[in-house]
């Protein structure tokens, strides 16, 4: 008995194992961004230039866009930033996935704005407000 115990404990730690190992490759990009974004955010905190609410910010931001199965690790997102409510998207000019990420935050709480590439109004068409200069 104490023996199969064993066995069935080292095949669910195997498997376990595997299974987490499988889930992390299929979602490498999306996971890269998130521990790049973990590991800054201490030395971000610590400059003079961010606070703790924009680093929130940021965070539901990016809780938003992997929520979103569109913007879910995709590629086409080569940056992300928010300031004073402002989002700013980088990526692939002409992709669909930043029309994508652009209206699912539209209207999230606490985004005031959305600038595409460092331009603002690239997303008109899809209803973004332009920023108040």
């Amino acid at each position: 008995m104490r023996l199969m115990r064993r066995f069935i404990r080292a095949w669910l730690i195997r498997a376990s194992v595997s299974a987490v190992v499988a889930w992390s490759w299929r979602n490498r990009v999306e996971v890269a961004r998130w521990m790049r974004f973990v590991m800054g955010a201490p030395a971000r905190l610590r400059s003079d230039d961010t606070d703790a609410r924009a680093l929130l910010a940021e965070a539901r931001v990016r809780v938003a866009l992997s929520a979103d199965r569109r913007t879910r690790g995709a590629r086409a997102i080569t940056g992300l930033s928010v300031v004073d409510g402002v989002v700013d998207l980088e990526g692939v000019e002409g992709s669909p996935t930043l029309d994508a990420a652009a209206s699912v935050l539209i209207g999230h709480p606490g985004v005031r704005g959305i600038r595409v590439n460092g331009r603002d109004g690239a997303n008109a068409h899809l209803g973004v407000p332009a920023l108040a200069s």
